[in-house]
């Protein structure tokens, strides 16, 4: 469901507001720390980056405490999200949607990195072939 509703919009519109001249990224949130799980090994999920931008996270909690990685994590977010906010002509660390071929995906906290890792948006795009024609009956497409 989350490719369909979520991640194959989120594509077809970000391609076409840069088909049209828009200024568009992309990321995934792929960490998952046991302070922000909603249940044991719950992996990422929607929104689950929110206290990592926000700086929110608890310290500890019955799940476990914050790890190093999730505090490095969470300060590189914040410096992203708040440089993009003073100059978002800067852009945000990677390539805006139809400048590189493809590798556009910025994904945050994969393979216990505490920053950025540049991947092709096929890593979340993959199953959209699937997908258009439920979505364009669905009217979930842009």
């Amino acid at each position: 469901m989350t490719d369909l509703i979520f991640t194959c919009t989120t594509s077809t519109l970000s391609t076409y507001l840069a088909l049209n001249g828009y200024t568009a990224y992309r990321y995934r949130y792929d960490a998952s720390f046991p302070t922000t799980t909603i249940f044991p090994n719950a992996g990422a999920y929607h929104g689950s980056e929110n206290s990592e931008v926000f700086g929110t996270y608890q310290l500890s909690n019955q799940f476990g405490t914050a790890t190093p990685q999730q505090i490095q994590l969470s300060a590189f977010m914040q410096n992203v999200w708040a440089n993009f906010t003073k100059n978002a002509d800067a852009g945000v660390g990677w390539p805006k949607i139809g400048s590189a071929f493809g590798l556009e995906l910025g994904v945050f906290g994969a393979s216990e990195s505490s920053g950025v890792t540049v991947k092709s948006t096929m890593v979340a795009d993959y199953p959209c072939g699937l997908y258009i024609g439920l979505a364009n009956a669905l009217n979930l497409s842009y």
